[in-house]
Protein backbone atom coordinates (compact mmCIF):
# COMPACT_ATOMS: atom_id res chain seq x y z
CA UNK A 1 0.00 0.00 0.00
CA UNK A 2 2.83 2.39 0.52
CA UNK A 3 2.98 3.88 -2.80
CA UNK A 4 -0.97 2.68 -4.27
CA UNK A 5 -2.70 5.56 -4.69
CA UNK A 6 -6.34 4.14 -5.08
CA UNK A 7 -6.04 2.77 -1.59
CA UNK A 8 -4.73 5.49 -0.09
CA UNK A 9 -7.82 7.15 -0.69
CA UNK A 10 -10.07 4.46 -0.30
CA UNK A 11 -8.74 4.30 3.35
CA UNK A 12 -8.92 8.05 3.99
CA UNK A 13 -12.67 8.00 2.71
CA UNK A 14 -13.45 5.41 5.21
CA UNK A 15 -11.68 6.82 8.32
CA UNK A 16 -12.53 9.91 7.56
CA UNK A 17 -16.31 9.18 7.51
CA UNK A 18 -18.06 9.83 10.74
CA UNK A 19 -20.90 7.77 9.92
CA UNK A 20 -18.63 4.72 9.42
CA UNK A 21 -18.02 2.03 12.11
CA UNK A 22 -14.40 2.71 13.04
CA UNK A 23 -15.45 4.24 16.56
CA UNK A 24 -13.67 7.53 16.60
CA UNK A 25 -16.68 9.39 15.33
CA UNK A 26 -15.88 12.76 14.11
CA UNK A 27 -12.35 13.28 15.72
CA UNK A 28 -10.66 11.96 12.47
CA UNK A 29 -12.19 14.22 10.36
CA UNK A 30 -12.14 17.40 12.29
CA UNK A 31 -8.64 16.61 13.15
CA UNK A 32 -7.38 16.98 10.18
CA UNK A 33 -10.32 19.74 9.03
CA UNK A 34 -8.48 21.71 12.15
CA UNK A 35 -5.51 21.11 12.79
CA UNK A 36 -4.26 20.01 9.17
CA UNK A 37 -5.99 22.88 7.09
CA UNK A 38 -3.52 25.32 9.46
CA UNK A 39 -6.13 26.83 11.22
CA UNK A 40 -8.28 27.93 8.04
CA UNK A 41 -11.23 25.89 9.37
CA UNK A 42 -11.32 27.04 12.93
CA UNK A 43 -14.51 26.80 15.07
CA UNK A 44 -16.15 23.77 13.61
CA UNK A 45 -17.62 21.89 16.17
CA UNK A 46 -18.10 18.32 16.24
CA UNK A 47 -22.22 19.42 15.66
CA UNK A 48 -20.82 20.60 12.25
CA UNK A 49 -18.67 17.58 11.07
CA UNK A 50 -21.22 14.60 12.77
CA UNK A 51 -23.66 14.81 9.36
CA UNK A 52 -20.17 15.02 7.18
CA UNK A 53 -20.53 13.31 3.71
CA UNK A 54 -17.01 11.99 2.41
CA UNK A 55 -17.44 10.96 -0.97
CA UNK A 56 -14.99 8.96 -2.90
CA UNK A 57 -14.38 9.60 -6.55
CA UNK A 58 -16.89 12.06 -7.15
CA UNK A 59 -16.41 13.32 -11.16
CA UNK A 60 -13.00 11.61 -10.17
CA UNK A 61 -12.08 13.86 -7.46
CA UNK A 62 -10.26 11.39 -4.68
CA UNK A 63 -12.15 12.50 -2.06
CA UNK A 64 -14.78 15.34 -1.52
CA UNK A 65 -16.16 16.18 2.01
CA UNK A 66 -19.16 18.02 2.59
CA UNK A 67 -20.34 19.60 5.62
CA UNK A 68 -23.97 20.84 4.67
CA UNK A 69 -24.70 22.45 8.47
CA UNK A 70 -21.81 24.81 7.06
CA UNK A 71 -22.18 24.83 3.73
CA UNK A 72 -18.50 23.95 3.25
CA UNK A 73 -17.32 21.67 0.29
CA UNK A 74 -13.74 20.24 0.70
CA UNK A 75 -12.33 18.74 -2.52
CA UNK A 76 -9.44 16.93 -2.06
CA UNK A 77 -7.06 15.71 -4.84
CA UNK A 78 -4.19 13.12 -4.01
CA UNK A 79 -1.29 12.17 -5.88
CA UNK A 80 1.07 9.45 -4.74
CA UNK A 81 2.77 7.72 -7.97
CA UNK A 82 0.80 10.05 -10.74
CA UNK A 83 1.31 13.75 -11.32
CA UNK A 84 -1.05 16.13 -11.48
CA UNK A 85 -2.39 16.92 -15.38
CA UNK A 86 -2.09 20.23 -16.92
CA UNK A 87 -5.51 22.18 -16.31
CA UNK A 88 -6.64 18.97 -13.97
CA UNK A 89 -6.85 20.66 -11.03
CA UNK A 90 -8.72 23.55 -12.66
CA UNK A 91 -11.40 22.05 -13.85
CA UNK A 92 -12.08 19.76 -11.02
CA UNK A 93 -12.60 23.08 -9.12
CA UNK A 94 -14.72 24.45 -11.71
CA UNK A 95 -17.05 21.10 -11.29
CA UNK A 96 -16.86 22.24 -7.79
CA UNK A 97 -18.18 25.48 -7.72
CA UNK A 98 -20.56 24.50 -10.71
CA UNK A 99 -22.34 22.20 -8.45
CA UNK A 100 -22.22 23.96 -4.81
CA UNK A 101 -22.33 28.03 -5.86
CA UNK A 102 -21.16 30.28 -3.96
CA UNK A 103 -24.09 32.58 -5.07
CA UNK A 104 -26.40 29.97 -2.68
CA UNK A 105 -23.76 30.19 0.26
CA UNK A 106 -21.46 27.54 0.11
CA UNK A 107 -17.73 28.00 0.56
CA UNK A 108 -14.69 26.05 -1.34
CA UNK A 109 -11.75 24.88 0.76
CA UNK A 110 -9.33 22.70 -2.18
CA UNK A 111 -6.76 20.14 -0.73
CA UNK A 112 -3.98 18.90 -2.63
CA UNK A 113 -2.36 15.94 -0.91
CA UNK A 114 0.43 14.83 -2.25
CA UNK A 115 3.59 12.57 -1.35
CA UNK A 116 6.10 15.05 -1.86
CA UNK A 117 6.43 19.16 -2.25
CA UNK A 118 4.74 19.31 -5.02
CA UNK A 119 3.29 23.01 -5.81
CA UNK A 120 -0.62 22.46 -7.45
CA UNK A 121 -1.26 24.33 -10.65
CA UNK A 122 -4.14 25.74 -9.71
CA UNK A 123 -3.47 28.32 -7.18
CA UNK A 124 -6.80 27.93 -5.31
CA UNK A 125 -5.66 24.18 -4.09
CA UNK A 126 -4.30 24.27 -1.27
CA UNK A 127 -0.68 22.10 -0.77
CA UNK A 128 -0.47 19.22 2.03
CA UNK A 129 2.11 16.60 2.44
CA UNK A 130 0.88 13.00 3.21
CA UNK A 131 3.04 12.94 5.82
CA UNK A 132 1.40 15.69 7.49
CA UNK A 133 -2.08 13.84 7.29
CA UNK A 134 -0.21 11.15 9.58
CA UNK A 135 0.55 13.80 12.31
CA UNK A 136 -3.15 14.97 11.78
CA UNK A 137 -4.66 11.50 12.34
CA UNK A 138 -2.31 10.49 15.21
CA UNK A 139 -3.08 13.53 16.95
CA UNK A 140 -6.91 13.49 16.72
CA UNK A 141 -6.67 9.51 17.19
CA UNK A 142 -4.93 9.49 20.25
CA UNK A 143 -7.27 9.49 22.97
CA UNK A 144 -9.32 6.50 21.78
CA UNK A 145 -6.64 4.37 20.06
CA UNK A 146 -6.77 1.77 22.01
CA UNK A 147 -10.40 1.31 22.35
CA UNK A 148 -12.10 1.97 18.96
CA UNK A 149 -13.00 -0.87 16.87
CA UNK A 150 -11.36 0.12 13.36
CA UNK A 151 -7.64 0.84 15.89
CA UNK A 152 -5.82 -1.60 14.72
CA UNK A 153 -6.26 -0.67 11.12
CA UNK A 154 -5.62 2.67 11.99
CA UNK A 155 -2.27 2.50 13.74
CA UNK A 156 -0.76 0.35 11.14
CA UNK A 157 -1.69 2.61 8.67
CA UNK A 158 0.08 5.55 10.66
CA UNK A 159 2.71 3.24 10.94
CA UNK A 160 3.30 2.73 7.16
CA UNK A 161 2.86 6.27 6.69
CA UNK A 162 5.62 7.21 8.80
CA UNK A 163 8.37 4.98 7.80
CA UNK A 164 7.94 5.58 4.14
CA UNK A 165 6.52 9.40 3.84
CA UNK A 166 7.71 10.97 6.95
CA UNK A 167 11.40 12.32 6.86
CA UNK A 168 14.19 10.17 8.95
CA UNK A 169 16.98 12.15 9.87
CA UNK A 170 19.20 8.79 10.65
CA UNK A 171 17.89 6.79 7.75
CA UNK A 172 19.51 9.66 5.72
CA UNK A 173 22.73 9.89 7.75
CA UNK A 174 23.04 5.48 7.22
CA UNK A 175 22.32 6.03 3.54
CA UNK A 176 24.95 8.59 3.18
CA UNK A 177 27.66 6.14 4.88
CA UNK A 178 26.99 2.97 2.65
CA UNK A 179 26.97 5.41 -0.43
CA UNK A 180 30.45 6.91 0.78
CA UNK A 181 31.84 2.82 1.73
CA UNK A 182 30.16 0.99 -1.44
CA UNK A 183 29.74 3.54 -3.93
CA UNK A 184 31.12 1.61 -6.60
CA UNK A 185 28.81 -1.81 -5.87
CA UNK A 186 25.35 0.27 -5.81
CA UNK A 187 26.16 1.99 -8.59
CA UNK A 188 26.45 -1.02 -10.44
CA UNK A 189 23.61 -2.53 -8.95
CA UNK A 190 21.96 0.55 -9.61
CA UNK A 191 22.73 0.54 -13.29
CA UNK A 192 21.56 -3.59 -13.72
CA UNK A 193 18.39 -3.32 -11.58
CA UNK A 194 15.12 -4.77 -13.11
CA UNK A 195 13.59 -2.21 -15.10
CA UNK A 196 9.82 -2.49 -13.57
CA UNK A 197 8.61 0.08 -15.38
CA UNK A 198 9.50 -1.65 -18.91
CA UNK A 199 7.42 -4.64 -16.95
CA UNK A 200 4.17 -2.42 -15.84
CA UNK A 201 4.10 -1.27 -19.66
CA UNK A 202 3.83 -4.91 -21.27
CA UNK A 203 0.92 -5.00 -18.72
CA UNK A 204 -0.53 -2.15 -20.37
CA UNK A 205 0.15 -3.89 -23.97
CA UNK A 206 -2.03 -7.07 -22.74
CA UNK A 207 -4.94 -4.52 -21.56
CA UNK A 208 -4.78 -2.29 -24.62
CA UNK A 209 -8.14 -3.34 -25.73
CA UNK A 210 -9.63 -2.72 -21.89
CA UNK A 211 -7.71 0.54 -21.74
CA UNK A 212 -9.52 1.45 -24.95
CA UNK A 213 -12.79 0.26 -24.03
CA UNK A 214 -12.37 2.04 -20.65
CA UNK A 215 -11.05 5.37 -22.12
CA UNK A 216 -14.14 5.40 -24.58
CA UNK A 217 -17.43 7.25 -23.96
CA UNK A 218 -20.95 8.25 -25.12
CA UNK A 219 -19.46 10.90 -27.61
CA UNK A 220 -16.47 8.51 -29.06
CA UNK A 221 -15.47 5.01 -29.51
CA UNK A 222 -11.34 4.63 -28.82
CA UNK A 223 -10.14 1.53 -30.79
CA UNK A 224 -6.86 0.05 -30.34
CA UNK A 225 -4.48 1.40 -33.96
CA UNK A 226 -1.23 -0.89 -32.83
CA UNK A 227 1.62 -1.29 -30.57
CA UNK A 228 5.71 -0.94 -30.75
CA UNK A 229 8.02 -1.65 -28.18
CA UNK A 230 7.06 1.27 -25.95
CA UNK A 231 4.30 2.39 -27.87
CA UNK A 232 0.28 1.79 -27.72
CA UNK A 233 -1.49 3.46 -30.37
CA UNK A 234 -5.07 3.92 -30.35
CA UNK A 235 -7.59 5.78 -32.91
CA UNK A 236 -11.02 7.88 -32.30
CA UNK A 237 -13.05 5.64 -34.50
CA UNK A 238 -15.40 8.37 -35.54
CA UNK A 239 -12.70 10.07 -37.48
CA UNK A 240 -12.20 7.47 -39.91
CA UNK A 241 -14.81 8.66 -42.14
CA UNK A 242 -13.17 12.40 -42.07
CA UNK A 243 -12.00 13.65 -45.75
CA UNK A 244 -8.66 12.35 -46.03
CA UNK A 245 -8.07 11.23 -43.13
CA UNK A 246 -7.29 7.52 -44.11
CA UNK A 247 -4.12 8.51 -46.42
CA UNK A 248 -1.04 8.31 -44.04
CA UNK A 249 1.58 5.91 -44.85
CA UNK A 250 3.32 5.55 -41.30
CA UNK A 251 1.29 3.12 -40.34
CA UNK A 252 -0.99 -0.44 -41.65
CA UNK A 253 -4.27 1.85 -40.51
CA UNK A 254 -3.52 5.23 -42.63
CA UNK A 255 -4.69 7.21 -39.79
CA UNK A 256 -3.21 10.84 -39.86
CA UNK A 257 -4.13 11.43 -35.79
CA UNK A 258 -3.46 8.97 -33.64
CA UNK A 259 -3.76 8.54 -29.91
CA UNK A 260 -0.42 7.43 -28.17
CA UNK A 261 0.72 5.73 -24.27
CA UNK A 262 4.23 6.01 -24.59
CA UNK A 263 6.98 4.34 -22.10
CA UNK A 264 9.93 7.13 -21.77
CA UNK A 265 11.78 5.00 -19.69
CA UNK A 266 10.71 6.71 -16.70
CA UNK A 267 6.94 7.47 -16.96
CA UNK A 268 4.12 6.58 -18.78
CA UNK A 269 2.64 9.60 -21.37
CA UNK A 270 -0.46 9.91 -23.41
CA UNK A 271 -0.15 11.99 -26.44
CA UNK A 272 -2.45 13.16 -29.45
CA UNK A 273 -0.07 13.29 -32.51
CA UNK A 274 -0.84 14.09 -36.53
CA UNK A 275 1.55 10.99 -38.19
CA UNK A 276 5.28 12.28 -39.89
CA UNK A 277 4.59 12.56 -43.72
CA UNK A 278 4.31 14.48 -47.09
CA UNK A 279 0.60 14.63 -48.16
CA UNK A 280 -1.65 17.41 -49.03
CA UNK A 281 -4.28 15.90 -46.85
CA UNK A 282 -1.69 15.99 -44.00
CA UNK A 283 -1.23 19.43 -44.56
CA UNK A 284 -4.70 20.04 -44.24
CA UNK A 285 -5.28 18.44 -41.10
CA UNK A 286 -2.15 20.29 -39.80
CA UNK A 287 -3.04 23.89 -41.24
CA UNK A 288 -6.60 23.27 -39.29
CA UNK A 289 -5.14 21.41 -35.91
CA UNK A 290 -1.80 22.69 -34.74
CA UNK A 291 -2.68 26.42 -34.85
CA UNK A 292 -4.76 24.73 -31.75
CA UNK A 293 -2.38 22.61 -30.45
CA UNK A 294 -3.03 21.88 -26.45
CA UNK A 295 1.01 21.13 -25.95
CA UNK A 296 2.67 24.24 -26.67
CA UNK A 297 6.16 23.04 -26.43
CA UNK A 298 6.22 21.99 -29.95
CA UNK A 299 6.69 25.46 -31.60
CA UNK A 300 6.88 24.49 -35.40
CA UNK A 301 4.70 21.69 -37.77
CA UNK A 302 7.30 20.27 -39.85
CA UNK A 303 6.72 16.62 -41.93
CA UNK A 304 8.12 14.68 -38.67
CA UNK A 305 5.62 13.66 -36.38
CA UNK A 306 3.68 16.70 -34.82
CA UNK A 307 2.37 16.91 -31.53
CA UNK A 308 -0.91 18.69 -30.71
CA UNK A 309 -1.59 17.43 -26.75
CA UNK A 310 0.49 15.55 -24.27
CA UNK A 311 0.04 14.89 -20.61
CA UNK A 312 1.70 12.42 -18.01
CA UNK A 313 -0.65 9.55 -17.14
CA UNK A 314 1.55 7.57 -14.40
CA UNK A 315 4.91 8.85 -13.02
CA UNK A 316 6.36 6.41 -10.35
CA UNK A 317 8.23 7.75 -7.66
CA UNK A 318 9.59 4.71 -6.44
CA UNK A 319 10.43 1.15 -8.36
CA UNK A 320 7.96 -0.84 -6.09
CA UNK A 321 4.74 0.30 -7.02
CA UNK A 322 1.62 -2.19 -7.09
CA UNK A 323 1.25 -3.30 -10.62
CA UNK A 324 -3.01 -3.21 -10.54
CA UNK A 325 -2.91 -0.07 -8.53
CA UNK A 326 -1.29 1.94 -11.22
CA UNK A 327 -3.13 0.38 -13.84
CA UNK A 328 -5.96 2.25 -12.34
CA UNK A 329 -4.07 5.71 -12.12
CA UNK A 330 -2.82 4.78 -15.68
CA UNK A 331 -6.47 3.63 -16.77
CA UNK A 332 -8.29 6.70 -15.19
CA UNK A 333 -5.99 9.41 -16.52
CA UNK A 334 -6.11 7.87 -20.05
CA UNK A 335 -10.23 8.37 -19.93
CA UNK A 336 -9.76 12.24 -18.73
CA UNK A 337 -7.06 12.67 -21.40
CA UNK A 338 -8.58 11.41 -24.05
CA UNK A 339 -12.14 13.26 -23.50
CA UNK A 340 -10.63 16.72 -22.94
CA UNK A 341 -8.68 16.22 -26.32
CA UNK A 342 -11.79 14.90 -28.07
CA UNK A 343 -14.05 17.95 -26.88
CA UNK A 344 -10.96 20.52 -28.11
CA UNK A 345 -9.80 18.87 -31.73
CA UNK A 346 -13.84 17.27 -32.36
CA UNK A 347 -15.13 20.83 -33.56
CA UNK A 348 -12.15 21.80 -35.39
CA UNK A 349 -12.55 18.78 -37.76
CA UNK A 350 -15.73 19.87 -38.66
CA UNK A 351 -14.70 21.03 -42.24
CA UNK A 352 -13.78 17.14 -43.38
CA UNK A 353 -17.03 16.09 -42.78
Amino acid sequence: MVNAEIRHGNFLAYFLDPQRPHGFGVDLLKGLLVEGLGGNLLGLTDLDIRDAEVRREWRSIDLVVLLHARKLVVPIELKIDARQGGDQLKRYRSLVEATWPCKEGWKHYCVFLTKNNEVPLDAAWHPMRLGHVAKCLASASAARRETAVGAIALNSYLDMLRRNHLEDKKMEEFARRIWAQHGQALTFLTKHQPNRLAEFHEILVSREQGLAVSASSDQYHLTVDGSARNVIRFAFSEWDVLKGFLSSSFSESKRLVLVQLVNTNTRIEASLYIMAGQSQERDQYVDALFPHRLNRDVKRAGKEWVGLAKEVVFDPRSDDFDFEDAYDATERAMRLFCERVFEHFNPLLSRFR
